[in-house]
């Protein structure tokens, strides 16, 4: 036969349970309010890191696009210019406007060593061609690089530096390319002087 429990041990087991309901209530509004406030602030950071990395790659991309089509593109320029073909006289070979047919500020077109038409224009789209006639460009051409936004053809006499250039295509002894290409805000310029190799004085 059990013996009855003592009070002392009925109270301790109501208090326990009083203390166990207590100790397991849940959070209070301020509480959550505090808790969503902070997820906030860490979620628009790691938001803005992330769009940061992104926009950064994003024009990352794009200059190296840009960076890869400029460079072909001055590169085969400098390659033609250095064939321009000339008149021969004597031990001399210098330019004419028989070989050097049009000299503008954004269009060169010329006959090269091997007698063939060449030329390079900034045509109305943005794009640099390359010609294969030395009378006109429309419908003989190559595309070299598109999003062009300037090109600018400088023509330097023997001695002359840019930007103070006076040549003619009867003395011309250096030819100049200054090309920018843009795109999404990005920009990539490029430059070189060349000397057609067949010029001797």
């Amino acid at each position: 036969m059990e013996k009855p429990h003592k009070k002392t041990d009925v109270l301790n087991k109501k208090d326990s349970s009083r203390l166990t309901l207590y100790g397991s209530r849940g959070f209070t509004l301020i509480e959550v309010i505090m808790v969503i406030i902070l997820m906030g602030i860490i979620g628009s950071t790691a938001a803005m890191i992330i769009f940061q990395g992104a926009r950064s790659y994003g024009e990352e991309e794009v200059r190296k696009d840009l960076t890869t089509q400029g460079r072909f593109a001055i590169e085969r320029m400098a390659r033609e210019i250095r064939l321009i073909g000339c008149n021969v006289a004597g031990n001399n070979c210098i330019p004419s406007a028989t070989y050097i047919t049009t000299m503008g500020l954004t269009e060169l077109r010329f006959i090269n060593i091997n007698i063939e038409g060449k030329g390079f224009r900034l045509d109305g789209s943005g794009n640099i061609t390359l010609c294969r006639n030395q009378t006109v460009c429309a419908g003989n051409e190559d595309i070299l690089a598109n999003n062009v936004s300037a090109l600018t053809l400088e023509y330097c006499k023997q001695g002359e530096t840019s930007p103070a250039c006076t040549a003619s295509n009867t003395d011309v002894w250096t030819i100049i390319a200054n090309l920018t290409l843009t795109r999404d805000n990005q920009s990539v310029n490029f430059r070189i002087q060349v000397h057609p190799r067949a010029f001797k004085w």
